[in-house]
C-alpha cells in the first residue's frame, strides 16, 4: 500500500474513536497533547517543572525529567446529544489520546511522543416512509457517517541549561477522513443508493519551545507551525463509473499554527497552581474563518511523601478549561465548557504511578444551534515504567565484620 503507516492508524481510529453530534461540520474534538496529570486539570499544567512532565506538546518539558520515562493513556466514556425536538441518544467513545517517551544524555533529551489533535466521528441512521405522485407510501432507511481524525507523531530534542531550556520537534501528521452514505428501500423495485469518499493525508510540521523554573514559579512558550496535509481522494461505490475517482496530489486538512503559554506556581509545599493559554491561528488556514482559544485553570495537591495517614498521600488535582469552536452554526458561534478531576496512585519505585482523571464536557446550545451535547469521559494511564534500566543485583561476595567481645 501507498500508506502502510496511515492505514494502520485509520484502522485503529475505526475501532477507537471520539464522536460528537457536530461532526458534519468539522473536527468538534480537540486534544492538546498532554498527559493526564495535566488533563485531571482540563490541560492546565502542561509547563509544570516541578515534576516529571509527559507533556511533550511542548518540547521544552523534555527537561523536567533526568531518566528514562514513557507514558500513555486510555480514555472511555458516554456522550449524550440533544436536539430542539426534545429528542436525545446515547454514544459510546474510546480512544488513545496520547504516548510519549523520553532519553537523557547528559544536558540533551530525546522525545518521542503520538498523540490524537483532532476528531470528529458520528453514524447516524434513520427510517421512514415516504408517499409518491401516486399516493403509495415507500419505506426507506438511511445511514449517514464520517469519520474524521489527525494524528501526529513528535520527534524531539531538547537543551537543558540554567538561562532557559529550548525545545525543538519534528511533527509528522497523518489525517483522514471518511463520509458514507446509503440509501435502502424496502421496495425491491427501488434503485438503492451507496456512496464513500476517503481522504488519506499527511505532511510535516515543527514546534519550537521554552521553559524555566524561577524558584516557585515555572514557566513555558511554545510555537507550533501550519501545516497543510496533502494526500489522495478516493470515491467508492456509486463513485466506481467515474473516470475522476481518485484524486491525487491535493491538499485535503488543515492543521492551524498554534501558540501556547503558561505557568505554574507552587505557592506551598505540596499545592500548585497552574494556568495555560492556547492560541490557534485557523483564519489563516482555508478550512474556518476565525481564530480560536482555549483558557484553562487547575489546581494540584502533591502530597510530601512519608507523611500523613493513607489517604493524605494520594495527589490530588482539578480543573476547568473554555473553548471556542472554529466554526459556527446559524451564525452563532458554540462554546465548549469542560470540568476535570484526576488523582493517582503512587507505585513503590520512585517516579512511577498509575493516574485516573474524569471529565464532564458540554458543548452547543439547542437554541441556538438546533442541537447541544455533553459527555463524561473516564481516563486511566500509566508513567515511569522504564523497560531498559534493571534493577542493580548486588551478590558480590563482601565481608561481615564481626562483632567484639
Amino acid at each position: 500500500m501507498k500508506y502502510k503507516f496511515l492505514a494502520i492508524f485509520l484502522l485503529i481510529s475505526m475501532i477507537l474513536s471520539a464522536n460528537s453530534i457536530f461532526s458534519y461540520y468539522g473536527m468538534a474534538n480537540q486534544y492538546l497533547g498532554n498527559d493526564l496529570y495535566s488533563a485531571g486539570m482540563s490541560d492546565a499544567g502542561e509547563n509544570d517543572l516541578f515534576r516529571i512532565n509527559t507533556s511533550y506538546s511542548n518540547p521544552a518539558i523534555l527537561t523536567s525529567s533526568n531518566k528514562v520515562i514513557f507514558s500513555t493513556a486510555t480514555s472511555f466514556g458516554k456522550q449524550n446529544y440533544y436536539d430542539d425536538n426534545g429528542n436525545s441518544f446515547k454514544d459510546d467513545g474510546f480512544y488513545l489520546p496520547y504516548f510519549t517517551a523520553s532519553f537523557p544524555v547528559l544536558n540533551h533529551r530525546f522525545g518521542l511522543q503520538y498523540a490524537l489533535l483532532y476528531s470528529g466521528n458520528l453514524d447516524t441512521y434513520v427510517s421512514g416512509v415516504f408517499t409518491s405522485e401516486d399516493e403509495e407510501d415507500f419505506s426507506y432507511e438511511v445511514n449517514n457517517s464520517i469519520i474524521s481524525n489527525i494524528f501526529k507523531v513528535d520527534l524531539s530534542y531538547a537543551l537543558k541549561n540554567r538561562f532557559v531550556n529550548f525545545g525543538i520537534a519534528g511533527n509528522y501528521y497523518l489525517g483522514h477522513r471518511i463520509q458514507y452514505w446509503e440509501y435502502d428501500f424496502e421496495n425491491s423495485t427501488l434503485l438503492d443508493s451507496e456512496y464513500e469518499k476517503e481522504e488519506l493525508c499527511k505532511n510535516i510540521g515543527y514546534t519550537l519551545g521554552l521553559s524555566k523554573r524561577l524558584k516557585a514559579i515555572s514557566f513555558g512558550l511554545s510555537y507550533s507551525s501550519k501545516v497543510k496535509l496533502k494526500g489522495d481522494v478516493d470515491y467508492k461505490y456509486g463513485f466506481l463509473d467515474d473516470p475522476q475517482a481518485v484524486e491525487e496530489a491535493v491538499y485535503l486538512l488543515e492543521v492551524p499554527a498554534k501558540i501556547s503559554a503558561g505557568f505554574t506556581w507552587k505557592f506551598t509545599e505540596t499545592f500548585k497552581l497552574h494556568s495555560n493559554f492556547y492560541y490557534q491561528m485557523w483564519s489563516d488556514t482555508d478550512s474556518y474563518d476565525k481564530d480560536t482559544a482555549t483558557f484553562a485553570t487547575g489546581l494540584s495537591y502533591d502530597p510530601l511523601s512519608g507523611y500523613g495517614k493513607w489517604y493524605e498521600s494520594i495527589p490530588l488535582r482539578a480543573g476547568f478549561s473554555f473553548r471556542e469552536l472554529p466554526f459556527e452554526i446559524n451564525n452563532e458561534p458554540i462554546n465548549e465548557f469542560k470540568g476535570s478531576l484526576g488523582f493517582s496512585a503512587p507505585l513503590k519505585s520512585a517516579n512511577k504511578r498509575i493516574d485516573f482523571g474524569v471529565s464532564y464536557i458540554t458543548r452547543g446550545d439547542k437554541e441556538l444551534h438546533g442541537f447541544s451535547e455533553d459527555s463524561l469521559m473516564f481516563s486511566i494511564g500509566v508513567t515511569g515504567f522504564d523497560i531498559f534500566s534493571k534493577k542493580t543485583k548486588r551478590i558480590a561476595p563482601r565481608d561481615i565484620p564481626q562483632a567484639d567481645f
